[in-house]
């Protein structure tokens, strides 16, 4: 079974991995890219983009790994990083919709 931890580092410019029982990095590409650099290149612009919208750490937080979670879940794939870059922005803002909804 697969266990997945999430931590971010505070004041929230850190990132996340996603981890297997072993404590291996998953091996899921995406634009040619690993998953781990995924998250480490975009985690700025995913963090950004949710404070902007939600001005609260906290929920900022949880659209964060809401975002990877799903990239993670769906595995979209896409031919360049700019598609890659603008599916993790809309999704965070769909997120962060949500958060302010409920």
């Amino acid at each position: 079974m697969l266990k997945i931890f999430f931590k971010i580092l505070k004041p929230f410019r850190g990132f996340m991995c996603v981890y297997s029982e072993g404590g291996n990095i998953m091996g899921k590409c995406y634009a040619d890219l690993s998953f781990d650099q995924v998250v480490r290149k975009y985690a700025q612009n995913v963090s950004s983009a949710c404070y902007m919208r939600l001005q609260n750490w906290a929920d900022a937080e949880d659209c964060f790994q809401n975002t990877f979670l799903k990239l993670y879940q769906k595995s979209p794939t896409f031919n360049d990083e700019s598609h890659l870059k603008a599916w993790l922005l809309r999704v965070a803002i769909n997120e962060c919709k949500n958060c302010i909804r409920d």
